[in-house]
């Protein structure tokens, strides 16, 4: 009697970390050329077999090598990412309410028509990370190359609303066939409309040379005329809540300071329904 016990217990263990495993998996991977490298809780794999369907999981670290083409489905191919040469690429979260991914350095191709979210009953969010830039998906297609401190963003359908985040209040609407791009923390150019020749040199190149687009100029900010003061500051008292505030105000300037001085600086693309 209690080996049946013992040997049921043991099945439902084991069936729970198969479920478990199951649920883990957030979409398939499918090598179309090249080679690849899989990094998942701190081991690595090497993949060479093309066609082959390779389950994902959040947390995956993905990094392909030269001449390659890989393949992400999610959310049942409602999500579709193309992968292309010297990439890395890092699935961060996928759930029913969001899809949170990660390019710090490389070129992907974002094909997504969002469902609905279980959780809050309203679209699901799609959201791209790189070094540079943190993009927001409401369904559409575009391209993005992430290199150093610049980022270049194709769209191919739907419109881009693209800010600075060093500059927020600035933003260009990009719409179907026009490209954008930031650099550093300056404001994004105004869109530029792309040919469709080097729209196609952009879908099937690997580097930054297929984006022969003649960017304009960003514009930038003017700067508000400062009010001239009713007094001479010293001749009146500061009372101490704008004390607090200009201490908070210095805080700030040397958090952007900090921030133009990183490696990581974001660029916010909001991405609206065509």
């Amino acid at each position: 009697m209690k080996t049946i016990i013992y040997v049921l217990i043991l099945s439902f263990i084991l069936t729970g970390i198969t479920v478990q495993v199951q649920a883990a998996s957030v979409g398939q991977l499918v090598l179309e050329k090249g080679i690849f490298k899989l990094r998942r809780d701190k081991i690595d794999q090497i993949y060479r077999q093309t066609g082959q369907e390779i389950p994902v999981n959040s947390m995956d670290e993905i990094q392909t090598g030269p001449k390659t083409r890989v393949k992400i489905y999610l959310r049942q191919k409602n999500e579709i990412i193309h992968l292309y040469s010297d990439s890395f690429f890092n699935l961060s979260t996928v759930d029913d309410d969001k899809s949170e991914l990660s390019l710090p350095f490389g070129k992907m191709r974002c094909n997504v028509n969002l469902t609905f979210s279980k959780l809050k009953k309203s679209k699901r969010r799609f959201r791209v990370k790189t070094t540079t830039a943190v993009i927001g998906v409401k369904g559409t297609d575009f391209i993005v190359h992430a290199s150093g401190f610049a980022t270049n963003v194709l769209t191919l359908a739907g419109i881009l609303t693209v800010a600075s985040v060093a500059q927020p209040d600035i933003s260009v609407e990009v719409p179907k066939n026009n490209a954008t791009k930031v650099e550093k923390t300056a404001p994004p150019t105004p869109p530029t409309e792309v040919p469709e020749d080097i729209q196609e040199d952009i879908k099937t190149g690997d580097t930054e040379d297929t984006w022969k687009v003649d960017f304009k100029e960003t514009v930038e900010a003017e700067e508000p005329e400062a009010d001239a003061p009713a007094e001479p500051p010293s001749l009146r008292p500061v009372p101490p809540e704008v004390i607090e505030q200009v201490g908070d105000a210095q805080d700030v300037a040397d958090d952007v300071e900090v921030l133009l001085d990183a490696v990581e600086k974001s660029i916010i693309f909001i991405i609206d329904e065509q």
